[in-house]
């Protein structure tokens, strides 16, 4: 019975997301690498964040994975797939951040860096799908 009653606490929580977001094509766009310090801290505060945070965890998230020759092939072909190729063409192989984008409009919501704490995540979240 607890299963059932989380399933569509869950199914409530995608479907509130998804009302929100088909305002929007708000993509949260990760800039990845294996051997990116700051991509890892912001990782782990990131899935810590998404454990608590509705918000957060419903968002449509993407990887570049700028790890090497291979991963950015793959960045690359994501990017031309979901309409992101300008935002991979304006921070190319940078990494360490993730990037909250109007898919619509082609424009920068929110850039959120490798420090930034669970209060300026969930904030930066509620802005970009309901600004």
């Amino acid at each position: 019975m607890r299963i059932l009653f989380g399933l569509f606490i869950l199914a409530l929580s995608v479907t509130g997301f998804a009302a929100v977001s088909q305002a929007k094509d708000v993509k949260a766009v990760m800039f990845y690498a294996d051997w990116c310090t700051t991509c890892k801290v912001l990782d782990k505060t990131l899935n810590e964040t998404r454990s608590k945070n509705e918000t957060v965890d419903g968002a449509d998230y993407i990887l570049f994975d700028m790890t090497d020759g291979d991963t950015r092939e793959q960045a690359k072909a994501t990017a031309d797939k979901e309409n992101l190729g300008k935002l991979l063409k304006t921070y190319g192989a940078a990494t360490g951040f993730l990037v909250l984008f109007d898919v619509d409009s082609q424009k920068v919501l929110h850039v959120i860096r490798g420090g930034a704490k669970e209060r300026e995540i969930v904030q930066a979240f509620e802005h970009a799908l309901q600004g």
